[in-house]
């Protein structure tokens, strides 16, 4: 019963007092679903490259772009969560070590990049440079942006 009460507070739109704290999830509009979703593909893809045996072979600042590519990309999806729910990066990272983990995905990207190719590189700093515009974009229209 306090269960469905809950879920009823919530669809309703008013805050359970023993969830105070927490903000509760809210609607996720379509284009963040869709960017969600795009982020954590390129966030697997960078995560395969890391658990290569070609990882090692890289020269450090190709490393350290790899880790700031990552961290560039989990920036923008807790930007969403703060945003949206609270809960979204934790299914993110989930998400993105399974698809990491991926038979398909993992052929496609060595296939089409190598695990840690160049071309992988230069792909995923124009992927997450205009993934960030968008994203500023898209939550600069919001109605309670301002």
């Amino acid at each position: 019963m306090k269960f469905s009460i809950t879920i009823l507070a919530v669809l309703a739109g008013f805050s359970v007092p023993q969830f105070a704290a927490a903000k509760p999830p809210q609607v996720i509009p379509e284009p963040m679903l869709v960017n969600l979703f795009a982020l954590t593909q390129a966030s697997a893809t960078l995560q395969i490259c890391a658990d290569s045996s070609a990882h090692a072979a890289l020269p450090k600042d190709k490393k350290k772009l790899l880790a700031r590519l990552q961290k560039r990309i989990n920036r923008m999806v807790k930007t969403m969560a703060v945003k949206f729910d609270n809960d979204l990066f934790d299914f993110f990272e989930a998400e993105r070590n399974k698809l990491a983990r991926s038979p398909f995905l993992n052929d496609r990207v060595r296939s089409k990049f190598g695990p840690c190719g160049d071309a992988l590189f230069k792909r995923m700093q124009w992927y997450v440079y205009d993934s960030r515009q968008k994203l500023e974009l898209f939550l600069s229209e919001l109605p309670d942006a301002k």
